[in-house]
């Protein structure tokens, strides 16, 4: 967090910076020349978002590995303000990417988990196709990304995704590999 004031004025100040970053596998940093766009806040972890410095590339850093930030003396054109907000529409997480595209979702819920996400909706483009007493089924229009299997497995034992079907048989795969690491 001791970066996030500089890095919200250089984004608004559209100054390019220089990231030394230490992934959490990594034992060494590395430094990245980045235009810095966007912060974004995902489950209480904050995310600078922008364009690494001389490529189209949009990249995505965790401010808590973040090991040191300075102001290279570059200022860019923030041309691409629009296109990566919109990269993120329909993305839950901060995992997105130009070739993404998003794909229509379907939720059966029971009634408690449903209850819960008519509550605190899932995401922006959540919808209830239809409620019984029995089962809520929700609509979704999403990319699929790590984070969004992680929300899914969280509800595993109250929710199933039943479209697409490539999304189905992903889920029903990360839940038996789930319960071979259990055995061990």
């Amino acid at each position: 967090m001791q970066y996030i004031r500089d890095i919200a004025f250089f984004i608004k100040d559209g100054a390019e910076i220089c990231l030394k970053y230490c992934r959490f596998e990594a034992k060494t940093e590395k430094e990245y020349c980045f235009q810095p766009y966007l912060l974004r806040e995902y489950l209480n972890r904050w995310y600078v978002i922008g364009v690494l410095s001389g490529t189209d590339e949009i990249r995505t850093f965790g401010l808590d590995r973040i090991v040191g930030v300075k102001e290279t003396g570059q200022k860019f054109k923030k041309c691409k303000s629009d296109e990566i907000v919109s990269l993120f529409r329909n993305v839950i997480g901060i995992n997105a990417s130009k070739q993404d595209t998003s794909e229509d979702i379907e939720l059966v819920c029971m009634p408690f988990q449903g209850n819960l996400l008519k509550t605190l909706p899932m995401h922006a483009s959540q919808k209830v196709i239809s409620e019984t007493p029995g089962e809520i089924i929700f609509s979704y229009k999403l990319v699929v990304n790590f984070e969004l299997k992680h929300r899914l497995l969280m509800m595993a034992t109250q929710a199933k995704v039943v479209k697409p079907l490539s999304l189905k048989m992903e889920m029903e795969k990360l839940l038996t590999e789930a319960q071979d690491f259990y055995k061990n």
